[in-house]
């Protein structure tokens, strides 16, 4: 079966639905499928896998048409779609893909993966809101195209959810969804390396200069703006301040889809000069870019785990079910109330974001007894059993058998009606 996928820019190193795609690639190619990844001239100038190709140079409305072209080229059984709005910088280009695909006689099935969705609203900048959202409301009655995403997910023939909030809410808005509706539970992206946990706090303690009885509080993800990075500096000064053996470790790279390298740089320098100002130069400690095997490690050696993005955490967030895999408990931020299992369960402490007392007081909650932070820890483990590649390799599976079915069914229905 010839695959074709899309995830915009593809950055496996430093974005987590780039790293997802990359494994969901590699063991659909394991098993027979001819798998051919499409994504821009910068991302393809970076990677030495044979089966990735750049053909456009960005994801604006220009880049379509050439995108349309490559992908008909590779006459696909079936084109799926990873869709998280930062891997295309934002650009909403790609929701009109599937009409100029079905214009240019393009008949192969459509599978759209949601990654993030409820958040982004289209209201052009120069026509007025309400004009635009009538606009919206004529297209979603008729099933035309959504207020996110255009025509993705009307032209898709199976909408992947990845979450509950997100799968409510597309029902909420597309009851006639239900039957192109599949709910794939995410896995994490990071394997787990064996590792003593004794000997990797030893090394944290030697490398760093921080004391045997530190209690490790660890970030895992990007360093970019809306991280909450700004928010956790402030929380976690005002409890170190209160408990003074408590320490922060920042795992992620400083680079990042959409960002320039002057905006890059200039987040940076606005988080050390938080720590300078904090006086937290030896309790706070960035890694950058490191290996799985050391994040791994790095995971074990740690107490508990924040993470306090500004825009909410939902588990399609690949470092949360990480750090659940390595049996951490996690304060995590939502924005919406009820969108995922979390606010049921002891081992993660669901706060909103932004709310640097809340965050203070968790913080301070869970730094009490290591003996309950070791228990919860287990129970975020066998939490995590439910998210595997296994099960996810074995959904795919049968979803791409499906959809060739539907392809040689429509590529006879042409030939029929064309004879």
């Amino acid at each position: 079966m010839k695959i074709v996928m899309l995830s915009g820019s593809y950055l496996p190193e430093i974005n987590d639905v780039s790293r997802y795609t990359q494994l969901l690639k590699q063991k659909m190619t394991d098993i027979g499928h001819d798998v051919a990844f499409l994504t821009d001239f910068s991302s393809a100038d970076q990677t030495l896998e044979d089966n990735v190709f750049g053909t456009v140079s960005g994801w604006r409305n220009r880049d379509l048409i050439p995108l349309t072209q490559a992908i008909l080229h590779q006459r696909p059984d079936v084109l799926h779609i990873q869709h998280a709005p930062a891997n295309y910088h934002f650009r909403r280009a790609i929701g009109w893909l599937p009409f100029l695909l079905r214009g240019f006689g393009g008949l192969m099935p459509i599978v759209s993966t949601l990654h993030e969705y409820g958040n982004r609203e289209w209201l052009p900048r120069g026509l007025s809101n309400d004009l635009v959202r009538r606009w919206h409301r004529w297209g979603e009655a008729r099933y035309q195209w959504d207020r996110e995403n255009y025509s993705l997910l009307a032209q898709s023939q199976i909408i992947i959810s990845t979450v509950d909030y997100t799968t409510r809410l597309l029902l909420s808005r597309f009851p006639e969804f239900e039957s192109r509706l599949r709910q794939f539970r995410p896995a994490g992206n990071l394997k787990q390396y064996p590792a003593s946990r004794a000997s990797v706090r030893k090394k944290l303690q030697l490398q760093y200069g921080w004391p045997v009885n530190a209690i490790i509080l660890t970030y895992l993800g990007g360093v970019k703006p809306e991280s909450g990075l700004e928010t956790l500096l402030t929380a976690f000064a005002q409890a170190q301040s209160r408990r003074p053996n408590l320490r922060l470790l920042i795992m992620g790279s400083n680079k990042s889809m959409g960002l320039s390298e002057i905006q890059t740089q200039k987040y940076w320098d606005k988080l050390q000069t938080k720590i300078k100002t904090f006086k937290l130069n030896n309790q706070v400690r960035f890694t950058q870019r490191i290996s799985d095997t050391l994040i791994s490690g790095y995971l074990v050696a740690s107490d508990l785990g924040i993470l306090p993005s500004d825009n909410g955490v939902n588990l399609t967030h690949q470092p949360l079910i990480d750090m659940f895999r390595h049996r951490l408990p996690v304060i995590v931020t939502q924005r919406h109330p009820n969108e995922t299992q979390l606010e049921r369960q002891l081992f993660a402490k669901v706060i909103k974001p932004l709310d640097i007392e809340s965050l203070r007081q968790s913080i301070h909650q869970f730094s009490r007894s290591a003996i309950v932070r070791k228990k919860l820890g287990r129970l975020a483990q066998e939490f995590a059993t439910q998210f595997s590649w296994e099960r996810l390799e074995r959904q795919h599976i049968q979803l791409y058998q499906e959809m060739g079915r539907l392809a040689t069914n429509r590529f006879a229905q042409k030939q029929y009606a064309s004879g």
